[in-house]
């Protein structure tokens, strides 16, 4: 009977330590949710930037807001506008859960996306 107990007690442990496990992972792989840092696309920097216009001081807005409306461009370039806007929107929704809404959390999203975005849309601009 002893042995049983304590059987039960070790099975009870694993079960314990088991469902942390998950409740760790839930809580840590939701940063899953971010772009992969070898790259981003048009779409997902239209959505950075317009977002990022809503954190910005008024002498960065319009140059955040051009970076917006040219990324989307660009993703135009190869894709439908329905399917660029549903994109941008769905990049947007990401972005808000990876700060659950709370925009004075912007900065996680900055780092995630802020230095990629700029790359990829200045990376084209013309020499002049």
């Amino acid at each position: 009977m002893s042995h049983f107990i304590n059987d039960l007690r070790r099975v009870r442990q694993i079960i314990f330590l088991f469902f942390l496990l998950l409740i760790f992972l839930s809580v840590h792989g939701s940063n899953s949710l971010a772009v992969p840092p070898q790259g981003v696309d048009p779409t997902t920097c239209a959505a950075y930037f317009f977002n990022a216009t809503k954190m910005s001081p008024a002498k960065e807005y319009e140059k955040l807001f051009q970076l917006g409306v040219k990324s989307a461009d660009r993703a135009r370039a190869s894709l439908d506008s329905e399917v660029v806007t549903r994109r941008i929107g769905d990049a947007s929704d990401i972005m808000m859960e990876l700060i659950e809404r709370d925009f004075r959390r912007f900065n996680e999203i900055e780092e995630l996306y802020g230095s990629l975005c700029s790359r990829l849309m200045l990376s084209e601009e013309p020499t002049k």
